[in-house]
């Protein structure tokens, strides 16, 4: 059963345990005296995993192991996934350690998660099986009831790429959501979840990949507005990469003020035209003119920056509205005031002087 079929319809559940394979293009990667060490794993399964080390750890001792698949060419550490695991045997030649399944999930169904992720993942990539089968043991977490429906078209409709992407994009949310105080039951709403993973899968870069998934985690929490958000979501819906680019340098760069009512705006961030096409990773000003005037039309530059291709082109305003600053928040799964986020305080008041 692949992936895609257990999320669709999971099996019921029966106790088994994972199989043992071979990994020699896998490494360990764990703490060791003061630094991190790298070793060879001699074999792994869904449950557990034996390493080549000098190291001896006592039996139950918690060992976060980073696991990183090489290759023939450099791999970034975007790629890599780390899992709790507790030691429990030393042989001669390295330890045994058990992983700690993610939150509410049992052994069988991780077994089941990680055996079916080996179709998606592609062919001895142990790492990318992991990673599916996290990602979607985290969405079946904080969506439990969803309906049959969804999980149906949520695997009909993506390719295996953007599925990939969705649940990577998942994994990179439950890291978010993870690192709260309040992250014991997180859950979010199946019509805001669709959304958020049919668009974000078109992403493809580990980046943009990120600023889906901080949305993704304030979709998770206890306060979150579902209609706020899924406005926000369908407008986002029409961004393409060069849009990111635009929209985030404009929100990082850009100085921001609260007004006495409590309002955060941005000052105007004027650019030069190369200044502007070097963001946006393009030489064609006309092309960049009908992006800018794009998320001016979505509501997210406060100025319309419609350069003529008739008129040369010196300088352009990039701020971004008080919706654009909204959303950059959310990009980076702030759950507080737009004040707090960007650090302004309200203006104190002038004293009033009595006679």
């Amino acid at each position: 059963m692949s992936l895609k079929d257990w999320f669709k319809d999971p099996p019921p559940k029966k106790q088994r345990m994972g199989a043992r394979q071979p990994a020699p293009q896998l490494v360990a990667i764990h703490p060791s005296q003061e630094d991190a060490k790298e070793d060879p794993v001699k074999d792994i399964s869904a449950t557990g995993i034996y390493i080549l080390t000098e190291d001896r750890w006592e039996e139950g001792t918690p060992i976060p192991l980073t696991l990183h698949r090489k290759s023939n060419q450099q791999e970034g550490s975007e790629d890599d996934l780390t899992l709790p695991a507790k030691t429990v045997r030393s042989g001669e030649d390295g330890v045994g350690l058990t992983f700690d399944f993610p939150k509410d999930v049992d052994p069988a169904t991780w077994v089941s998660l990680v055996e079916g992720a080996s179709r998606e993942a592609g062919p001895d990539n142990i790492v990318g099986q992991f990673k599916l089968a996290e990602g979607v043991a985290f969405l079946n977490r904080i969506c439990p009831n969803a309906e049959k429906e969804f999980r149906q078209k949520f695997c009909n409709e993506l390719s295996s790429g953007r599925f990939k992407h969705a649940v990577e994009i998942a994994i990179k949310a439950e890291q978010i959501v993870t690192s709260w105080p309040d992250a014991e039951n997180p859950r979010a709403n199946s019509a805001l979840l669709a959304r958020i993973l049919e668009y974000g899968s078109w992403a493809d870069e580990h980046r943009t990949q990120e600023l889906w998934a901080g949305i993704l985690a304030v979709a998770c929490a206890p306060e979150k507005d579902d209609e706020a958000i899924l406005e926000i979501v369908e407008r986002l819906s029409q961004f393409a990469l060069v849009h990111f680019r635009i929209f985030t340098a404009a929100c990082a760069r850009s100085t921001k003020i609260l007004s006495a009512e409590g309002t955060v705006t941005a000052q105007p961030l004027i650019c030069t035209a190369d200044e502007v096409l070097n963001i946006a990773g393009s030489r064609d000003i006309g092309r960049v003119a009908r992006d800018l005037q794009h998320l001016y039309d979505l509501g997210f530059l406060a100025s319309k920056n419609i350069p003529s291709s008739y008129v040369e082109v010196i300088e352009l305003n990039l701020a971004p509205t008080t919706l654009g600053l909204k959303l950059f928040s959310l990009f980076h799964a702030h759950r507080g005031t737009q004040e707090s986020f960007y650090g302004l305080s309200v203006p104190a008041r002038a004293a009033v002087k009595t006679p």
